[in-house]
């Protein structure tokens, strides 16, 4: 989410007394031509269109010279939202992903843990991994222990 409030820790109050114009220009165009993502307040006082590098753009103008502007509330703090999805099937589920912790404490209870899960229904991914440890953590490579759908391998 993103507001002038939270960029700049104030709002706009009045226009520049010496401007004969004053507007702010958002820039609103969505990335994804199905969906728009986001939300706009306070409602722009327009709309304007036009054609960046070959692009179209949508802009929300606030007229700050607009009476309607400030008669509202005193001050304009624009904010954009980002609308949440209603659906959460519309969210991409990794097909291979990885979760690491810590567990245990000392030379005879403490171990590291990475688990790595492939949820494709048929096919297996190669992969490679890096396990970047403290340099004060002693590693024994003996108690190495790999297990691939519920049976042990031994590294070789």
């Amino acid at each position: 989410d993103w507001s002038l409030f939270k960029m700049f820790s104030r709002t706009l109050t009045d226009a520049c007394p010496l401007a004969s114009q004053s507007k702010v220009y958002v820039d609103i165009s969505p990335k994804n031509k199905d969906k728009e993502l986001l939300e706009v307040t306070p409602s722009p006082t327009s709309l304007h269109e036009a054609v960046v590098q070959g692009e179209k753009r949508t802009y929300a103008v606030y007229d700050l010279l607009s009476p309607m502007l400030f008669n509202t509330s005193r001050s304009l703090n624009v904010q954009l939202k980002w609308k949440r999805p209603q659906d959460s099937s519309e969210l991409p589920i990794p097909v291979l992903h990885a979760q690491r912790y810590v567990s245990g404490y000392g030379l005879q209870t403490g171990e590291i843990s990475t688990l790595i899960h492939n949820t494709h229904p048929y096919r297996a991914f190669p992969v490679i991994l890096l396990e970047i440890v403290p340099w004060y953590l002693r590693l024994y490579v003996h108690t190495l222990t790999i297990i691939t759908k519920g049976k042990e391998n031994k590294p070789s």
